[in-house]
């Protein structure tokens, strides 16, 4: 206790140190040179006074630096303890207990909620979000969890309450409506092909590739059956392939260390059987995800700033439009309008939009192009969402392939297929 949470080996007394000036109380033990909590406060000084009162010895600090600024580098601080300077303006992946001190009324469900949210990040290795760290050959790690107590169970339930509200608050943008040209539209068909040899090439480095044929070597089929689960088809396809060079691509920073999970992984990727083109059908209702494009956690006054800047784009009082990361415009070749697209990937109140960078791109690049060459005016393109749509005119489609897809198809059965993955 005395060294994963106070960051000593002996008791002492508690002492308190000057953070941002009447913002912050920086606490540590007599005994050690690093701190171990943080309190951040709107009054610090009322705080100490009233709550801590004189039995502390207390350091002020010249320089007068935040601490809670650096409090992501800050390996020190244990605890962070305060009010509600803790629900907004800061980002952080350390946090992995919160305990709700006399809060999660109706009053402070805004509060909670977005507490909830500054709550622990999956990010093991920096600026990654994988599961396991690097070079972490221990498997089977447990997820890391949000722990999050209450000093009532009415706080708790105010807790369950709040989450659930924004689960079913999210509701349908409006302005939005299908741009119906005045000719017939074609979206490709696909089937299967067979036999299934041309295999999208696997990333790995080349000292994991060599680790997985010695993983394999070391098996009988009946074990790796056995032990995994999977068909003989399956396993006798990646036996064939396991040895070819030319099914890999060497990429040295796709490093795995469980061969249980990249031999699963294989099996997956074996497993998928390719798409062909298979010939052109007549567009009916396949195209749907611009009903389902939703937002949730905005505030009543900025649904309707965003709703209002749809509508103005819509009604042609505007060219185009922007709200926070969002880009609202009226391109007369997309199927749905108006367009709406982030310059932001990570976007958390609206979806089913375009996100992906590469798309972005593609749109813009397009809409340069559009604006001057004469083109035939018989097309259109859209964004395929992968789980709303490209699902209605394909067969399955696993989970293992990484792809959008943005399509332009036209009166003559012409298709132009820009892959991006």
């Amino acid at each position: 206790m005395l060294e994963n949470i106070f960051n000593t080996k002996k008791p002492g007394k508690i002492e308190l140190l000057e953070g941002e000036k009447e913002k912050e109380i920086v606490l540590k033990l007599e005994t050690t040179d690093k701190p171990f909590a943080l309190i951040k406060i709107g009054d610090a000084k009322k705080f100490q006074r009233e709550k801590l009162g004189g039995n502390y010895q207390y350091v002020t600090s010249p320089e007068k630096k935040t601490v809670f600024q650096g409090i992501n580098d800050n390996e020190d601080i244990n605890l962070l303890l305060g009010s509600r300077s803790f629900y907004e303006g800061w980002d952080s992946n350390r946090p992995n207990v919160i305990n709700m001190i006399n809060i999660g009324g109706k009053e402070a469900k805004k509060f909670v909620l977005q507490s909830i949210g500054r709550g622990v990040r999956i990010e093991p290795v920096k600026g990654k979000r994988k599961r396991l760290p690097e070079n972490d050959t221990n498997k089977n790690r447990l997820l890391e969890t949000l722990f999050i107590f209450a000093t009532d169970k009415n706080s708790i339930a105010s807790i369950f309450e709040t989450i659930e509200e924004q689960k079913t608050k999210a509701e349908e943008l409006k302005g939005i409506f299908k741009n119906t040209p005045h000719f017939e539209l074609y979206i490709p068909k696909y089937e299967e092909e067979e036999p299934r040899n041309n295999f999208v090439k696997f990333n790995i480095s080349e000292q994991t590739k060599e680790n997985i044929r010695e993983y394999i070597k070391e098996f009988n089929k009946n074990l790796l059956l056995l032990k995994h689960d999977i068909s003989l088809e399956n396993l006798n396809l990646l036996l064939e392939k396991i040895d070819d060079d030319n099914f890999f691509q060497i990429k040295e920073d796709n490093v795995y260390n469980d061969m249980d999970f990249l031999f699963n992984k294989l099996i997956s990727h074996t497993a998928v059987k390719n798409k062909k083109f298979s010939g052109l059908k007549e567009l009916e209702d396949e195209i749907i995800h611009f009903k389902h494009i939703k937002i949730s956690n905005l505030e009543t006054e900025n649904v309707e700033l965003l709703n209002s800047e749809i509508e103005d784009v819509k009604t042609g009082k505007k060219k185009e439009a922007e709200f926070r990361e969002l880009k609202i415009k009226n391109i007369a070749k997309h199927y749905y309008l108006p367009l709406i697209y982030s310059r932001k990937e990570k976007i958390d109140y609206i979806n089913h939009i375009i996100v992906n960078e590469s798309e972005v791109k593609f749109i813009q690049a397009l809409e340069k192009y559009i604006s001057r060459e004469n083109i035939s005016s018989e097309w259109m393109f859209k964004l395929w969402t992968k789980k709303l749509e490209y699902r209605t005119f394909t067969e399955k489609i696993t989970d293992t392939e990484n792809f959008s897809l943005i399509s332009s198809f036209g009166l003559k059965k012409e298709i132009i297929i820009k892959l991006y993955s």
